[in-house]
């Protein structure tokens, strides 16, 4: 056998062996990087609710019922499940003009996430946000 050709397959022997140890490693950033993502998606989604939700609060006429379903509307939209959607203060229905009224919601990650929360496992993530009551 020439000398040429033992040191193509050589080649091929080492590419192999390369391609096995660091595909592995690239698999896993690839999907820790598609986790973050949707986390990022997660957080972003829940503050936009979280804001449309404050603005059916701070409305003279609207109801808990009223926040609950702006909120789920706009989610349910976005394939996200929601753990507890909050409101602050409890009687916010009877508060007096230029009270601040927060809408906090949250959602478990490993129910949110393509990876089903692999490397964001038992966490939650929660939003608010805070708007003052209209006449």
């Amino acid at each position: 056998m020439s000398r040429a050709r033992r040191k193509n397959r050589n080649r091929k022997g080492i590419a192999a062996v390369e391609c096995a140890v660091v595909l592995p490693i690239l698999l896993l950033v690839i999907a820790a990087t598609l986790d973050i993502c949707n986390l990022i998606f997660l957080r972003q989604q829940l503050t936009v609710a979280a804001y449309e939700g404050a603005r059916v609060a701070i409305n003279p006429n609207s109801g808990l019922d009223d926040i609950e379903s702006q909120v789920r509307t706009i989610l349910d939209q976005r394939g996200i499940v929601v753990e507890e959607i909050g409101v602050t203060p409890e009687d916010f229905e009877s508060s007096e003009f230029g009270t601040a009224i927060e809408v906090s919601i949250s959602a478990n990650v490993s129910k949110n996430t393509a990876f089903n929360g692999v490397f964001a496992n038992d966490k939650v993530v929660i939003s608010s946000m805070t708007m003052m009551k209209e006449q």
